[in-house]
């Protein structure tokens, strides 16, 4: 599937086809295609320090992705640095959420968050 999202994204050079690389590089990780996972995570992190998180659909998602394939090929600080990342994007986008239930709704609700927040703990933080 991931193959597919790149073909189609790829031509147009949008945020989505990060997206989908990033998840291509989870994907080759596991399937023990390390070199081709680090190769696709080099490209989204360059992406990410052009670029930022602007555009992109699901960037909590993606930064979880990054960093599980950074911590899982012993790459603990850049890891520990995109968790961080995502915790710092889920506190903006909280912090524009007036209505404090749906504020908390997003912060504990959503799968992406409670993931992050899990991942977090484990390292010792967590998004309030």
């Amino acid at each position: 599937a991931y193959t597919d999202a790149l073909q189609v994204w790829a031509p147009q050079r949008h945020s989505n086809r990060y997206e989908a690389l990033a998840g291509h590089a989870l994907a080759a990780y596991r399937l023990g295609k390390t070199d081709d996972a680090l190769a696709a995570l080099a490209e989204v992190l360059d992406f990410l320090e052009s670029q930022g998180l602007s555009g992109l659909s699901e960037p909590v998602l993606l930064l979880l992705n990054c960093a599980t394939v950074l911590q899982d090929t012993g790459r603990s600080e850049p890891a520990r640095q995109i968790l961080q990342q995502a915790a710092d994007w889920v506190q903006t986008i909280a912090g524009r959420i007036s209505d404090d239930t749906i504020r908390q709704t997003f912060l504990q609700q959503r799968a992406d968050n409670q993931v992050l927040q899990a991942r977090l703990a484990a390292a010792g933080g967590d998004i309030k």
